[in-house]
């Protein structure tokens, strides 16, 4: 939890940094165009009316994400419970649902406690629907663990875009403040935007086909009671079939 807070601090302020160097670009800009007769500065309108468009279209797309960035902190408690809460006690009772573990055949006789004892014995329905029961919590535990992962694999790619994006900006508000850097400056800013945008939407998309994993074990493990007879608990001293 604290890497993840770490990480998504670190975010917010890349992102205070992008504000702060397009504010930088354009007010060059604008120092640039003011000592421009007019008919060159025409030349340079369009392209800083299309740097404003780019930086609204990216902050709008961008602001999906961060209005939702996953809480990975409530995943890993998630996972870890199914782990040590669940799948850890249920998988070492599962074993117990033996015949050697139960005293009642020293006491009980005959066909009802025949009929209990085979309930009891390896692979019949208390033992597999127990063993089952143990195995969907390690593959939903393994599932949220996934989507942890790969929520702070998708942030840590972003912040790395972000460095990128940083490093281009502050190149080209240097480039702006002087007449003959001021139209490349601005094209190369463009670029940079939509190079930054193309790449996280890219990384949201793998994130998003890689999360289709853990929906389909989620979706698998809750319809998953092929060992209960009847998709239900299979009930002591009764045989299925």
């Amino acid at each position: 939890m604290t890497e993840f807070a770490a990480t998504m601090s670190h975010i917010n302020q890349q992102t205070l940094k992008v504000n702060e160097k397009l504010n930088e670009l354009v007010t060059n800009i604008n120092k640039v165009l003011a000592k421009l007769p007019s008919f060159i500065a025409h030349r340079l309108t369009p392209l800083l009316d299309k740097l404003g468009s780019a930086v609204t279209k990216l902050w709008k797309e961008f602001s999906q994400f961060v209005a939702e960035p996953g809480d990975w902190g409530k995943l890993a408690d998630a996972a870890g419970k199914f782990s040590d809460k669940v799948q850890a006690p249920v998988s070492a009772q599962a074993g117990r649902f033996q015949e050697t573990y139960s005293k009642v055949d020293d006491y009980w006789k005959g066909e009802a406690s025949e009929a209990y004892k085979k309930v009891l014995k390896p692979n019949a329905p208390q033992t597999a629907a127990t063993q089952q029961y143990g195995d969907t919590a390690e593959a939903v535990s393994g599932a949220l663990d996934l989507c942890r992962w790969t929520i702070l694999g998708f942030w840590l790619f972003v912040g790395a875009a972000y460095a990128t994006l940083i490093y281009q900006l502050i190149g080209d508000c240097v480039a702006a403040a002087s007449v003959a850097g001021a139209l490349p400056a601005l094209g190369s800013a463009i670029l940079a935007i939509g190079a930054f945008a193309a790449a996280v939407a890219g990384a949201g998309w793998t994130a998003i086909q890689v999360l289709g994993g853990p929906a389909s074990t989620f979706r698998t493990e809750n319809n998953g009671n092929n060992n209960w007879p009847g998709g239900a608990w299979p009930p002591s001293g009764v045989v299925a079939g």
